[in-house]
């Protein structure tokens, strides 16, 4: 009777002397990183806390595999080239520009407006990826670069889609500062016309981030999910009134091609991951 348990017990043991020793190698790693530079066995002791005589074990296994290299005969290591290809990989996984500057940049050209693709960061939006079009009067944005999200396109059409209970999370404090006449600085304000691009489908920014600069805005949904948006920005007059139509009409043909993108939404994930 006792023999099942035994067995039962020696697998679990093992399993967590694997799962400790794949920490304790990660630890090494994660402390190479940190120090940014190598480190003989007493400054790994000091950084990890863990024994020297474990640290000798799980280096030379690490060395044997690439991950960690030997740098001279203190002995000092440092990160091998087996990390690179992890690192490679990660690094395209988060560059969108491989997914979207094809699609965002079809879309400057037909609109002949800046396109832009954004997700929200707390009370930002953060352009992720940018294209401009081919014409001397544009506005100019950068990848990376911020704006409040309760003053642009891109941001409200975002704010449209987060839940009631966790929009003050994504909002600056009362009065939200004006940056023109018609920025909206009010939440109850903001909240109406949240309401009024969930029931339309885009946002509309009048000029309320820049002074002449509109844009408009809708969401890019992946399975369900709002995961960022798509916008394009520039003169105010060529985006209001009879023009509006049509370039909605692009903008929502765009993130449909976007959201059949197989690799995107796991682009996104790891992006807003890391933006958290």
């Amino acid at each position: 009777m006792l023999r099942p348990v035994t067995r039962a017990m020696t697998a679990n043991d093992e399993r967590g002397y694997h799962a400790a020793a794949l920490t304790r190698g990660l630890t090494i790693l994660e402390e190479f990183a940190r120090s940014g530079r190598p480190l003989g066995l007493p400054e790994l002791h000091t950084g990890t806390e863990l024994p020297k005589s474990t640290l000798v074990r799980l280096l030379a296994v690490l060395q044997d595999l690439g991950y960690v290299i030997r740098v001279d005969e203190r002995p000092t290591y440092w990160l091998g080239p087996a990390v690179m290809p992890l690192a490679d990989a990660y690094a395209d996984a988060l560059d969108l520009s491989a997914y979207a500057t094809t699609a965002l940049a079809a879309l400057a050209e037909r609109t002949g407006h800046t396109a832009n693709l954004g997700v929200l960061d707390g009370a930002d939006v953060v352009h992720l990826a940018v294209a401009e079009p081919e014409r001397a009067l544009r506005f100019r944005a950068t990848t990376g670069s911020r704006d409040g999200a309760y003053r642009t396109g891109l941001g409200k059409v975002l704010l449209a889609h987060v839940a009631a209970d966790a929009l003050g999370a994504h909002l600056p404090p009362e009065p939200f500062p004006a940056r023109t006449d018609h920025t909206l600085t009010t939440r109850a304000e903001l909240e109406r016309e949240l309401a009024t691009i969930r029931r339309r489908g885009y946002a509309v920014d009048n000029g309320e981030g820049d002074r002449g600069v509109g844009c408009l805005a809708v969401p890019l949904a992946i399975g369900g999910e709002v995961m960022a948006a798509v916008s394009v920005t520039g003169p105010l007059a060529e985006l209001t009134g009879a023009a509006q139509r049509p370039t909605v009409a692009v903008l929502t043909e765009t993130v449909r091609a976007l959201a059949q993108e197989p690799q995107l939404k796991y682009a996104l994930s790891l992006a807003r991951r890391a933006l958290s």
